[in-house]
């Protein structure tokens, strides 16, 4: 018998697995206590039953996270992965590392970041708190190196502020999952294709060939200003046709007055050779307007792969937002001890009494906060 397990909403640690106070945060699938998924795997154990967790989250804290990753690891039974449309930070880590076949879909997302920590203290407190996100950020990197994401990517997605998206089908490109659910949508690059990055680093070029070509190609317009603005001079003095060396300037538009009965006879001959060339301008070579069409063309193509890979990142960052916002609503308690203050209007007293649970476990917490993920 299949038994399905679900990582839903944020990975929160054993202090949050209580039914009075989160029981219905649990249900409705807002929060997953480590120690919830421990015992559930237990369960499938003793009943011999083959898991399959279904992995929709937003990740949450990394120590809970990772105590589900062992316990995972350490199930003998049939087990496998299946991700929806969603796994981000910690969660991402799970699939990563969970040791089992993973299953994904063509919409589902997977997102890679570095670790993230309050450190509440001197220098030697921040630095013994960056040490232990580098502990944290290790193993993922590591893996994700091993699976063939570029290397340039994942030391990217691990800096601060930077984060690493896969579609399901990066996940299946990768090896970090087995089976692709559902046809690929039309795309540019994703992100995890160097493509991207050769763009980014061609368009500046190709702007630059495009307006040398546009420069060589294109009359001059400061010559062509000052032959639009000669006409009206050699209209007001007819007799200056008789001058061949006046008339070799003329535009198109003097030769009517060339052609009055003041002028001589041997002025109409001469005045359409010499305005020739300026009714028209010199025609561009042919290969140059070629080259200039092509570089056009290839700068609209990059533009729009840039845009949309903008917006790509814009909905990642939207989606990765919710996690680090993320508030419980409706009817849960509230989730810390400054909430549970604030909820009993800074009565500490009344919070006290009404949440015990909160104000042990900030006592405990001894004013820091793990890590998440």
């Amino acid at each position: 018998m299949k038994r399905t397990i679900k990582i839903s909403g944020i990975i929160v640690g054993v202090l949050y697995d209580d039914e009075w106070w989160y029981g219905s945060a649990i249900r409705t699938g807002r929060i997953t206590p480590c120690s919830r998924f421990r015992r559930a795997l237990d369960e499938a154990a003793a009943a011999g039953d083959d898991v399959e967790v279904y992995v929709n989250s937003y990740g949450g804290d990394v120590f809970a996270g990772n105590d589900m990753i062992a316990a995972f690891q350490a199930f003998k039974g049939h087990k496998s992965v299946i991700v929806g449309r969603l796994a981000a930070s910690m969660a991402a880590n799970f699939v990563l590392l969970c040791g089992a076949p993973v299953t994904v879909h063509a919409n589902s997302i997977l997102l890679y970041h570095s670790a993230t920590n309050d450190t509440d203290g001197g220098a030697d407190a921040h630095r013994d708190s960056a040490a232990l996100i580098d502990q944290v950020n290790g193993p993922v990197a590591k893996a994700l190196k091993a699976k063939g994401v570029p290397a340039k990517l994942v030391d990217e997605a691990m800096s601060e502020g930077r984060q690493l998206t896969l579609t399901g089908a990066d996940a299946k490109r990768y090896g970090i999952a087995a089976e692709l659910v559902g046809d690929e949508a039309e795309k540019p690059a994703p992100l995890s294709d160097d493509a991207t990055y050769r763009a980014m680093s061609e368009l500046p070029k190709l702007a630059a060939q495009a307006a040398q070509l546009m420069h060589t190609a294109m009359p001059n317009p400061t010559q062509t200003a000052d032959a639009a603005a000669k006409p009206a001079a050699p209209a007001q003095v007819p007799a200056a046709s008789a001058e061949p060396t006046h008339a070799a300037p003329a535009p198109a538009p003097a030769a009517p007055a060339a052609a009055a009965p003041a002028a001589g006879q041997s002025d109409p001959p001469a005045a359409p050779s010499a305005a020739a060339p300026a009714a028209a301008p010199a025609p561009a070579d042919a290969a140059l307007r070629a080259e200039l069409d092509k570089a056009n063309g290839r700068i609209s193509d990059l533009e729009a792969q840039l845009k949309e890979t903008k917006q790509l990142l814009q909905q990642s960052k939207a989606q990765h937002a919710a996690l680090a916002g993320h508030v419980m609503t409706d009817t849960a308690a509230p989730g810390s001890w400054p909430d549970a203050v604030k909820a009993c209007d800074g009565d500490v007293a009344k919070a006290l009494r009404s949440f015990p649970a909160l104000a042990k476990e900030f006592r405990a917490a001894y004013g820091a906060k793990q890590p998440t993920a």
